[in-house]
């Protein structure tokens, strides 16, 4: 920035350029905010209803109280064995 007279356009104009940016940052840095409190809210509702369950493969689920998933899993093998005869 420049420190001359003539040079105030210059600076009043870098001034106004810098202004718009750090709105725009503050903008930013509130909607990023809000997305995470929106998904630290959700993460404790999900950690509070669904519990973590492993898969024959090994990768992890998670398991909600009203899913009967494992109930229907556990029932496959029975019914595949009742399908081939």
């Amino acid at each position: 920035m420049g420190e001359l007279p003539q040079q105030l356009d210059t600076n009043l104009r870098m001034l106004a350029g810098l202004e718009d940016r750090l709105r725009s940052v503050e903008a930013s840095i509130r909607s990023a905010e809000d997305r995470k409190a929106s998904l630290e809210a959700q993460s404790h509702l999900v950690g509070r209803t669904a519990s973590t369950r492993t898969t024959r493969n090994g990768n992890p689920v998670l398991v909600f109280p009203n899913d009967s998933s494992g109930s229907l899993e556990a029932n496959l093998p029975r019914r595949r064995r009742s399908w081939q005869t």
